[in-house]
């Protein structure tokens, strides 16, 4: 009865975040205007929340057979690459995203004055023991509010597994008067941010800036 409960439990708790993971790639669904998540896709993440990269690859790779444009698969596609530590066959994958999205969505989205919601997509997803964290990069650099003059190139939203609610927001940024220095911040709940960490003229991985928070949050 214990494990039984146990089990149902992690069920629970697998399901809200595969519900999590599906809102962070809303936005794709949306100026894809392709069918919504299915079965498989559902399987996928739950592959993915488990660390098992090479078997979500595997599905992934099966419905891309049959709709090889599909953003969606091919967040999934990268996320799980990236999981697995495939640099080579991830940067090929986000070579591809942005093929498909400059000639099918990069038009209409910048007709429509940039919309927030519309404006990344998801690389890179890691779990740890108390806090989930999800890395996504903007298709193209977003402008930041009137008061600072400069871009966001990727943002970092951490979740608490416990609480079920986001509790640190970062983003990567580059000030038009920083002398071309990226830095990442933390967004707090205020508005107000708080750097993080200064890095080169040159634009950091997302997966160095994942692991500059992981460091910072102790996870």
């Amino acid at each position: 009865m214990k494990i039984f409960c146990l089990n149902r439990d992690l069920r629970k708790i697998l399901n809200y975040y595969i519900i999590i993971l599906l809102i962070f790639l809303f936005s794709i669904d949306q100026i894809s205007g392709e069918e919504k998540y299915s079965n498989s896709q559902e399987k996928i993440w739950e592959e993915i929340y488990s660390g098992n990269f090479t078997k979500s690859q595997e599905l992934i790779l099966k419905e891309l057979n049959k709709s090889p444009e599909n953003l969606q698969l091919l967040s999934l596609l990268e996320i799980s690459q990236n999981g697995q530590g495939l640099k080579k066959e991830a940067l090929s994958t986000r070579k591809k995203i942005f093929v498909v999205w400059k000639k099918k969505h990069k038009s209409s989205f910048i007709q429509a004055n940039y919309p927030l919601n519309l404006a990344t997509y998801p690389r890179i997803v890691e779990v740890k023991p108390s806090m989930l964290l999800i890395g996504s990069e903007y298709f193209l650099p977003y402008p930041m509010n009137k008061e600072k003059s400069g871009y966001y190139y990727n943002k970092i939203v951490v979740y608490n597994r416990f609480t079920k609610k986001p509790v640190r927001f970062f983003k990567l940024e580059k000030l038009n008067n920083s002398g071309s220095i990226y830095s990442l911040y933390e967004i707090k709940e205020d508005g107000k941010s708080n750097k993080i960490k200064d890095y080169t003229n040159k634009l950091p991985s997302l997966r160095s800036e994942l692991d500059e928070i992981v460091k910072i949050l102790d996870l």
